[in-house]
């Protein structure tokens, strides 16, 4: 399985964001596959200005484990932080193993961001309302 059969990009250049949809096939994911999905997302945030990171988790059926948590938290992080993202909206998985695997991985990120005030990190139960969340707070230049 390639780590695009689980997640789809849409990127909005005019809005500064990126939407990253997880799927259902997602279930069938192994541990280093997911490590691939967070690599293509840092790969596309370095390659492009975005300010805004929606991850649509909803339709996820992987569970993140202890061990890939801390990886996220120790590898991916820093790499997040080289980017030009300021904002970080989840639309959370609908299963309960799954919401609470993907809360505690958020978490990682949200222990990055609480030091830097111009940083966020919000929770969603739909696209929409991270959107207007987005364009809420006033998205500063990026070159």
């Amino acid at each position: 399985m390639d780590a695009m059969d689980v997640q789809t990009f849409e990127y909005l250049p005019e809005k500064k964001t990126l939407i990253v949809r997880v799927n259902e096939k997602s279930e069938h994911l192994d541990n280093e596959t997911f490590k691939e999905t967070q690599w293509k997302i840092v790969q596309f945030l370095i390659d492009h200005p975005v300010v805004n990171l929606l991850l649509n988790l909803k339709e996820m059926k992987f569970v993140v484990n202890l061990t890939l948590q801390a990886w996220v938290g120790e590898v991916i992080m820093p790499e997040l932080f080289k980017t030009s993202v300021l904002r970080v909206g989840y639309v959370m998985p609908l299963g309960f193993i799954e919401n609470l695997s993907a809360e505690q991985t958020s978490e990682e990120v949200s222990k990055f961001m609480e030091d830097l005030p111009e940083h966020g990190v919000a929770y969603f139960e739909e696209e929409d309302e991270a959107i207007l969340w987005f364009i809420s707070n006033q998205t500063p230049e990026v070159a």
